[in-house]
């Protein structure tokens, strides 16, 4: 069998009448890998040839010639690239084709025990499973040797053992698949883009599209993802509706390789910030222009959505996202150049990068030039970012007067009580003396509430840290109690079964409005008693420490 150069076939069953022959070249590689030619001559038909690339491996046996092999299908172009195809009839071979398929797309030959017809190889005998395992042995070896050829493609790899569901019926080459997700996990066998080697499924990402891979090669993206690890671009024909796609499914959801798309490069941006600001404007250009093709993820309705990502450079050589997430809405971080607005505290993007990329940020991100709220938030955020308010009370009532304004806009309140919880000030008292404090690191009252109860009067004596509003000074101004409690000063009394925090005070009041006289109370640090007032007018009351 062996060596064999010639086969000549006749066949006369009636009806299916022919005759043909095949004529073998066998070109030895090594001493186990060999390259078979086959051509078939048939009568009446045009002659078709088959190439193979076959591996064998002897087996402990008391005939010293047996072997396990393995065969590729290939095929070679005319510029002599080698590529690797599906066996058409992938039955197990014992020497001659038998009717068990292997579920495999490539053909395996061995001495397999076989029923005594010759028509099957049973998958539990103990001989056939030893030989299924020198078989995975055999491929790993074959793989790899294909690699060291220069030949290991993803031709080859679509023809591997890589979906496990294959061996659910005849598990007899499971091994196989075993070997094979072993090698790719722990060996240099991944083909990486341009044909440029090999690498580790470690070392590997996919991009979606040819033009992630050419805006970061294998050198940026490593520094974007991990700058202590090396990463390389697998194929890029790696997508979900190619030839490869099997093979990327593959890759992805068993050996775990990241697949990169636009969209996912928000998270690597968001989280290395240093890798956008040490890139030139024009490398910028090239990224906004990758933006511009896929607009969608861009788009306010798309859940996954990448308005936050931190990708615009600004005039000032910022890199901030183009918006931030309000409670109901995106507000813009930067803005078009104006040059009605440059002077403006707020930010722009970058004149070459505008002039370059207007499609995308006109249209993609959809920016438009600052307006009147954007221009307020920031000249607040600068008159309020010290240690006190430095500026005149006129000028703190005219804040206020506005920031009540834009907290009854849905779209602007949940983004602007976060601006007034980090940078605003409130005038106050606080035993005796004058303060600016901020409402929500203080607990900020009124001196009285709006029903006529002197709240200070409460309070004097029991905790002489609480810090009580101006209000004779806001009224004056026309600020009202509702504009103050929109900045969080509060008349609320915490209760004594509340969690205690800063300057609680027990909730005596309701009852003492309502006559009621509890004998003690527990309160913050000291056990408070009630005595006889001198007024029965609720106004008169005063608690006193024992």
């Amino acid at each position: 069998m062996r060596h064999l150069e010639l086969i000549e076939y006749e066949i006369k069953i009636p009806g299916k009448e022919a005759s043909g022959e095949y004529l073998l070249d066998a070109e030895p590689i090594n001493d186990h890998c060999t390259r078979v030619s086959a051509i078939e001559s048939e009568d009446d038909k045009t002659d078709e040839s088959l190439s193979f690339i076959k591996f064998s491996m002897p087996i402990d046996s008391r005939v010293s010639t047996r072997t396990i092999d393995v065969a590729f299908t290939v095929a070679t172009d005319k510029e002599g690239k080698t590529t690797f195809q599906k066996a058409k009839n992938p039955y197990i071979s014992v020497y001659f084709p038998t009717e068990t398929e292997s579920k495999l797309d490539f053909i395996v030959q061995g001495p397999f025990r076989t029923t005594p017809n010759r028509s099957s190889v049973p998958a539990d005998e103990e001989e056939n499973e030893a030989l299924a395992e020198q078989t995975a042995k055999l491929l790993r070896q074959s793989v790899l040797e294909l690699r060291d050829m220069g030949l290991l493609d993803l031709s080859l790899i679509r023809i591997l053992p890589l979906d496990e569901d294959d061996f659910d019926v005849y598990p007899l080459f499971y091994p196989l698949y075993e070997e094979m997700r072993d090698l790719f996990s722990s060996e240099r066998v991944l083909p990486v883009k341009d044909g440029k080697g090999y690498t580790k499924a470690a070392n590997a990402v996919i991009a979606r599209s040819r033009e992630i891979a050419e805006l970061l090669p294998s050198e940026l993206i490593s520094e974007l993802i991990n700058g202590k690890r090396h990463y390389e671009w697998l194929p890029v024909s790696l997508t979900e509706t190619g030839p490869y796609k099997d093979v990327l499914s593959y890759f992805s959801s068993i050996l775990g390789i990241e697949v990169i798309r636009p969209e996912d490069l928000r998270s690597y941006f968001n989280d290395n910030h240093s890798f956008l600001e040490n890139r030139d404007n024009d490398w910028l250009v090239r990224l906004y222009k990758l933006y511009e093709t896929v607009p969608n993820i861009f788009s306010e309705s798309n859940y996954r959505n990448i308005l936050d990502a931190v990708i615009v450079r600004t005039a000032s050589n910022r890199i901030v996202a183009p918006y931030r997430k309000s409670q109901s809405s995106y507000l813009p971080n930067v803005f078009l150049p104006s040059k009605k607005a440059m002077q403006a505290e707020v930010e722009f993007v970058h004149p070459y990068l505008f002039e370059k990329c207007r499609t995308f940020f006109e249209n993609v991100l959809h920016l438009k030039t600052p307006n009147e709220y954007e221009h307020f938030v920031k000249s607040l955020e600068k008159r309020y970012a010290g240690t006190d308010f430095s500026g005149s009370f006129e000028e703190h009532v005219q804040d206020i007067h506005a920031l009540v304004k834009y907290l009854r806009n849905s779209d602007y309140e949940a983004d602007l009580r976060q601006i007034v919880r980090k940078a605003f000030y409130i005038k106050c008292r606080s035993g005796g003396k004058a303060y600016w404090a901020r409402p929500h690191s203080k607990v900020i009252r009124f001196p009285q509430s709006e029903t006529g109860l002197m709240l200070e009067q409460y309070y004097k004596g029991i905790a002489p840290d609480i810090y009580f509003v101006d209000f004779d000074a806001y009224q004056s101004a026309g600020i009202t109690f509702d504009d103050l409690r929109a900045l969080g000063v509060t008349d609320k009394i915490i209760t004594g079964d509340e969690k205690p925090g800063v300057n609680t005070i027990p909730a005596i009041l309701a009852d003492s409005l309502s006559g009621e006289r509890p004998e003690t109370f527990a309160g913050n640090s000291a056990l408070i008693s009630w005595k006889r007032p001198f007024s029965t007018s609720p106004s008169m009351r005063k608690l006193k420490t024992p």
